[in-house]
């Protein structure tokens, strides 16, 4: 069974255990020498090797203490500015998730958006919100009806709010 505290919650990819971002693992984790228990699977961007890294380490910081800092988990910039806190916790303490390319990350009064889903999966879909966001980005991108879902699309919802974002992800 597996204790909360190694299931750390990220406020800004609610869906990163579910999307895929960690896999069960009993590797130590190369950052705190523990069990990794969720183990990191997706790309840290830095120079050289990322190290092998747990969700507790990446949610507590202690990653971002071990490369001294140089190092992001998204290819990423924020459309806005955003304090040097919500700044670190998004790019340093939020696991990523696949991208095409680099992207602007919505933020709206400095607050940045969380990550709620690409326009192919399922669960975003079933969000009447997040659906309309992606139909919206099509219609004022391309003038036309979304017929489907789409691989091309990162869905954002501000974090204290109901207001949900598509932007564009080409291949």
């Amino acid at each position: 069974m597996t204790m909360s505290g190694d299931k750390p919650f990220f406020r800004f990819h609610p869906g990163a255990y579910e999307r895929g971002a960690f896999i069960e693992s009993s590797k130590p984790c190369d950052v705190c020498a523990q069990r990794s228990v969720w183990l990191y699977a997706g790309v840290i961007y830095t120079i050289g090797q990322g190290p092998s890294v747990c969700a507790r380490c990446i949610a507590s910081g202690r990653l971002a203490d071990h490369v001294d800092g140089h190092f992001s988990m998204h290819d990423a910039d924020f459309e806005d500015d955003v304090s040097a806190d919500l700044d670190a916790e998004v790019m340093q303490r939020t696991p990523g998730f696949a991208t095409f390319n680099a992207f602007q990350w919505p933020v709206r009064r400095g607050k940045p958006f969380a990550y709620v889903g690409h326009g192919e999966e399922d669960s975003t879909w079933q969000n009447r919100d997040a659906a309309a966001a992606i139909r919206k980005l099509y219609a004022d991108e391309y003038d036309e009806k979304l017929e489907g879902t789409t691989p091309y699309a990162l869905v954002f919802k501000e974090l204290d709010g109901r207001k949900h974002i598509a932007i564009l992800d080409l291949d």
